[in-house]
């Protein structure tokens, strides 16, 4: 079976969808399937990195003075229209051209800013279509719809699909690489008795409007003992490194800057308390046991972020205008204890990381039907 993974990362819209669907092609690689990528060529993407991994990737220029052009221009009602770079009929029908030339057999598509009409002309050339989605806001005609958040279930897509596609919704279904349930066992083991030592902030692979800094200050007027250790994970294109890292030195605890990490599984499991978007990378925090506080950046992570609260998974900062005053009152309520073994077993209830699989046994069994 052939594979092409539609999908976009960039400064605006992030890396959490590339990375996602490469763990994806990864999976479906081990079995034996081929899988190629169709990006834009934004500021901020990661072809490169594809293309390191091993996949074959057709980039898409994208137009200039696009974002002059009005939705009825582009013919899409979508706040999201500005993400792709090209109007949506330009983009199906250069992407079904390279599926014509590779013989793909599937479509798998994860970007906001596209919807049923476009898959529709890719399906109707005889390609299957597997859509991945957050937001259950739009219509799609697919054959499979995966979506990993908490508190999504079936009925939510079953007016935006056709009549026999396969839905697979929560985060039992989350994308997660296989090193995260390998070293699971391990993560829970060293939580049998918490000690709140090191803390792991993440929030996201770019971080456009420099989120990390705030959140540095804020945690300065946090009592946290001496002993603490804080470690910051950033993106190769996040464009705010250095003043993160001047932050960072203002900080009284020892305080350690990674860009570009490929051992986040393992980062995770040593860390006691994380700082992170509720995106992605919320699901990977949840299969291993560690406690957050999620900032909301993006309005398709405020359900997630009051889902995990609910489950009393995390805490939650719904504002980022808000994390002056919220974030030190927040993280005091994390450093105890008792508080802090009751979200590590909701966290380990959310996921067990082995989702990927489960998806890839879906796909590769039900060949499109």
């Amino acid at each position: 079976m052939n594979f092409a993974f539609r999908t976009d990362a960039s400064i605006e819209i992030g890396t959490g969808h590339v990375m996602r669907c490469m763990t994806l092609a990864r999976a479906l690689r081990e079995k034996g399937a081929s899988c190629f990528f169709i990006c834009s060529e934004h500021p901020g993407n990661l072809i490169d990195k594809i293309r390191d991994d091993g996949f074959d990737v057709y980039a898409l220029p994208v137009l200039q003075n696009f974002t002059l052009y009005t939705p009825k221009q582009l013919n899409h009602d979508s706040k999201y229209t500005e993400w792709l770079g090209r109007t949506w009929e330009a983009d199906a029908n250069k992407t079904l051209e390279i599926l014509e030339k590779k013989d793909a057999d599937w479509a798998v598509i994860d970007h906001y800013a596209l919807d049923y009409r476009w898959e529709r002309i890719i399906h109707e050339n005889g390609h299957y279509i597997a859509a991945i989605d957050d937001l259950a806001d739009r219509r799609h005609e697919c054959n499979l719809l995966i979506d990993q958040n908490l508190g999504r279930n079936d009925k939510d897509y079953s007016s935006l699909v056709p009549d026999g596609c396969n839905i697979l919704t929560g985060p039992m279904h989350a994308m997660l690489r296989p090193e995260f349930s390998s070293i699971r066992p391990y993560s829970i083991e060293r939580r049998t008795n918490p000690l709140t030592k090191k803390i792991l902030i993440t929030l996201g692979g770019v971080d456009k409007d420099n989120i990390t800094s705030h959140v540095l200050k804020a945690l300065s007027e946090c009592l946290l003992p001496e002993q603490m250790k804080i470690q910051v994970v950033m993106g190769p294109h996040s464009p705010w490194k250095e003043e993160v890292q001047r932050a960072a030195d203002e900080l009284p605890w020892k305080t350690e800057l990674l860009v570009n990490v490929s051992n986040m599984a393992d980062l995770m499991a040593e860390a006691d308390l994380a700082i992170g978007a509720a995106g992605v990378t919320a699901w990977e925090r949840c299969c291993l046991g560690l406690p957050a506080l999620n900032i909301v950046l993006a309005d398709n992570q405020k359900n997630n972020a009051l889902a995990l609260e609910d489950a009393g998974a995390a805490l939650s900062i719904q504002r980022v205008e808000k994390i002056t005053s919220e974030l030190p009152e927040k993280i005091s309520q994390l450093l105890d204890k008792k508080k802090l073994v009751a979200m590590q077993q909701a966290c380990l209830n959310v996921t067990d990381g082995n989702g990927i699989q489960r998806l890839v046994n879906s796909i590769m069994c039900s060949n499109g039907k």
